[in-house]
């Protein structure tokens, strides 16, 4: 008897084609647990962490500016000691650090303020990439359902840099993959991607189909790098780099680049589609943002690129 086909909030996005550009969470600092087991709709105060300490991580979390995730190893693996990760993903501050503990309270000598405001490390450096994919059923059923069979291809063509996680954003674009300390996300990802996204990466090239844009960087901002990327043909991680950005009026955006060493200036203008559940658990229709290129041009002043972001 056929398996009926999972229609939640990601099959429903995918029949109204909702672009996956410019939906990426805007992060730069993350903390990440290693925690086996289930994990509730709110995953780090709702696992198997001792409850006090959940609760003392996510208050310094949220007063740091840090964005705490679970994770763990696809088909349940586990190591001898489990891994927390200390991550940067800003454009000039890139980096992972790593500690191994065997207590939970021993990641409450963390110093996660001082690790988001200098280069000082608080860990050990950690030069492998992280991959996550989220697999957060009770945060929504989809991240379930499509992120699980992603994260097992993944884990068996990466190996232990892929780890399962919570919640990271975009529940109706599942499989959600990030790539870090770059900061990629990808959506729509399926089992049988998995190959291609690894030699795209390997070879420090993006896929764009499933590029839904890198988390530092605010929405309006993402839109008018990966715009231009796609009408630049431009697929090299770093081919495109924002420089500066402003807002203008209209609900404008102005957003200079580097791409490949010369500066483009770009105008994005935002949409609003027709209200939608964007969520499986959704109660209530929200019209997601969608933006458009209105102008895209290169810039001969050669300070251009000597701008700052604003």
């Amino acid at each position: 008897m056929p398996v009926p086909e999972h229609r939640g909030c990601a099959y429903r996005a995918r029949e109204r084609d909702e672009p996956l550009l410019a939906t990426a969470s805007t992060v730069s600092t993350w903390l990440l647990v290693e925690q086996p087991g289930p994990w509730g709709a709110e995953a780090l105060v709702e696992s198997g962490l001792p409850s006090l300490v959940a609760e003392e991580l996510r208050r310094r979390a949220r007063n740091a500016g840090v964005r705490p995730i679970l994770i763990r190893r696809p088909e349940g693996r586990t190591g001898a000691s489990r891994e927390a990760f200390l991550v940067t993903t800003r454009p000039d501050d890139r980096r992972v650090e790593r500690v191994r503990f065997d207590d939970p309270d021993e990641l409450l000598d963390l110093d996660l303020r001082r690790f988001r405001d200098t280069a000082e490390p608080v860990a050990d450096t950690h030069t492998d990439p992280l991959v996550l994919v989220c697999t957060n059923g009770r945060h929504d059923a989809c991240c379930a359902v499509e992120g699980r069979p992603v994260a097992t291809a993944a884990a068996a063509v990466l190996g232990d840099v892929v780890w399962e996680c919570s919640h990271i954003g975009g529940d109706r674009f599942a499989a959600n993959v990030l790539f870090l300390p770059e900061g990629v996300y990808y959506g729509r990802v399926l089992a049988s991607d998995v190959v291609e996204l690894a030699q795209r990466f390997a070879a420090g090239r993006l896929s764009l189909p499933h590029y839904r844009g890198r988390a530092p960087h605010p929405f309006p901002v993402q839109a008018a790098e990966g715009l231009a990327r796609r009408e630049l043909e431009v697929d090299a991680l770093d081919g495109v780099t924002v420089v500066a950005d402003r807002r203008l009026p209209e609900d404008r955006r102005e957003v200079t680049l580097d791409v490949a060493g010369a500066a483009w200036r770009a105008v994005v203008a935002v949409d609003h589609r027709a209200a939608a559940l964007l969520t499986c658990g959704a109660t209530r229709a929200s019209r997601a943002p969608t933006y458009r290129l209105e102008e895209l041009e290169p810039l001969a002043a050669p300070d251009a690129l000597g701008s700052t972001t604003v």
